[in-house]
């Protein structure tokens, strides 16, 4: 797990070009020098040892000792003259927030006193665990230094490709890239545009590696456009985690993930445990889905594109009520040592260990089975009952859980969702099946809806088909991608 976050200065926690400029024009009147770089070019000087900005800047001075204390002296003098809007908004908040759970780390490649001016500015002394600076060594020396002395993996925040290049050959560090800096990277693993989301991000690291604790896995990225590498043994490659803005960059990442993957079968989209966020879609529709499928069908077609072929093909299908189903449901009924019971919104939290039962039985020989644990399986649902205030219908064989249906209402109020079916193997007879779809049609009709969206059916399952068939308004595709990679 995470332990350490590391922070890159200039341009990750604070802004001090014009101090840059400020010290470049005072050195230029002290030395009665015309300056010979216009501000742009000192600028793009940021996060340059001082030793080598101050002979590029000044080359005719031989003795550079005095010169590198002047320009920090006059660095410091505007920071301090002026330290409204120097830091980033929220690092105050961010530091803070983070010493309380993480060692914190700021590298450089500035001198001592400049950081001990930005912790004196911003308050953050007290937050800061330790400091490395040019007089100890380089930027890649200290994170080596420091991913070598703890066993706990770490998190690199900065806003430059050479900050990026530090972490390449230490596998214990993410990179996240502080867009809101001075320079430009398209290499990164995460990527932030201000301080505040950096708790996000440490959010989605500490579920990832819950749940992939047994497997490596890495991020594959070009630009904005990233995909995460789980590496399996038995010659089997997952990819999932996708976030696609550039069809360009995704051929990009396709290469590389097929690159990387060499030797062994490569499948996904997933995400990484029991079930599968399917993320291409082949039409898109004008509603916001839970969860949301971002992608369409050029970004799946890159893949097809690419050699890729479909494994296996899921839908979600707006249709209109099938009132003869329904009628037609309620001939089924169950013998008397069944009970159906229901509940709605935060009392579901009371059956989610029963649910966790059903669903490990229920869909254990789905493709690409992965289990996943308790608590990240409770989690997951409780995200999405404080989301979408849920309908949960259940079915008891005596006092033991042996199916569900979780429903919701559409987040804009436009249909009913029919979400997920959970029967255990041994109760899957169509009694059984229709009794509960039968009760969540009930729920629809008692809210008034005349629609029903049937969320991430697989296509081989003809029974669910059957509701409606006929009645469908539009459908979405989705699928489950295969890469002979073993050649």
């Amino acid at each position: 797990m995470i332990k350490n976050v590391i922070f890159d200065l200039d341009g990750t926690l604070w802004q001090t070009k014009q101090s840059y400029i400020y010290a470049y024009e005072k050195l230029c009147e002290k030395y009665n020098k015309t300056p010979i770089k216009g501000f742009e070019e000192v600028i793009n000087y940021m996060g340059v040892k001082v030793d080598i900005l101050l002979r590029d800047l000044f080359p005719e001075i031989v003795d550079q000792s005095n010169i590198i204390n002047e320009a920090l002296n006059y660095s410091i003098e505007y920071i301090m003259k002026y330290p409204e809007g120097t830091c980033f908004p929220d690092v105050y908040s961010t530091l803070k927030g983070l010493s309380e759970n993480y060692n914190i780390y700021i590298i450089s490649n500035c001198l001592k006193e400049y950081v001990e001016t930005f912790m004196n500015i911003s308050n953050t002394s007290s937050f800061i665990k330790g400091f490395y600076t040019i007089e100890k060594g380089e930027k890649a020396d200290h994170l080596k230094n420091i991913t070598n002395n703890f066993t706990e993996k770490s998190l690199f925040v900065g806003d430059d490709i050479e900050d990026y290049n530090q972490i390449s050959d230490h596998s214990c560090v993410y990179f996240v890239y502080a867009s809101y800096g001075y320079k430009d990277c398209d290499e990164y693993d995460y990527k932030i545009n201000c301080l505040e989301e950096l708790s996000t991000v440490l959010q989605k690291i500490i579920r990832k590696e819950r749940i992939l604790s047994n497997y490596r896995y890495e991020i594959i990225s070009s630009n904005d456009t990233n995909l995460t590498l789980i590496e399996k043994e038995y010659g089997l490659c997952y990819f999932g985690f996708i976030e696609t803005y550039s069809i360009d960059d995704l051929y990009k990442v396709i290469n590389k993930l097929v690159i990387k993957s060499k030797g062994k079968k490569l499948v996904g989209p997933i995400d990484g445990n029991t079930f599968y966020n399917y993320r291409f879609a082949i039409n898109n529709f004008d509603w916001k889905l839970y969860p949301d499928c971002k992608n369409s069908f050029e970004e799946y077609n890159a893949f097809i594109q690419s050699g890729f072929k479909i494994k296996q093909e899921y839908s979600s299908t707006l249709a209109n009520i099938n009132t003869k189903f329904y009628e037609r449901s309620q001939r089924y009924t169950l013998s008397s040592e069944y009970k159906l019971l229901f509940v709605e919104g935060a009392e579901c939290y009371k059956y989610l260990d029963d649910l966790y039962e059903v669903t490990i039985d229920a869909f254990s020989k789905a493709d690409y089975y992965e289990s996943i644990s308790k608590e990240d399986f409770i989690e997951l649902y409780l995200e999405s009952i404080k989301l979408c205030n849920p309908d949960l219908f259940l079915i008891y064989h005596h006092d033991k859980l042996v199916a569900f249906h979780f429903c919701y209402e559409d987040l804009e109020k436009r249909f009913y969702v029919s979400k997920t079916v959970g029967i255990k193997k041994a109760y899957q007879f169509k009694n059984i099946l229709l009794t509960i779809i039968n009760c969540s049609y009930k729920r629809v009709i008692e809210k008034g809806y005349d629609k029903v969206l049937h969320h991430f059916m697989n296509d081989r399952t003809k029974t669910l088909q059957a509701i409606y068939r006929g009645y469908e308004l539009n459908k979405k595709r989705f699928v489950l991608l295969e890469y002979n990679n073993e050649d």
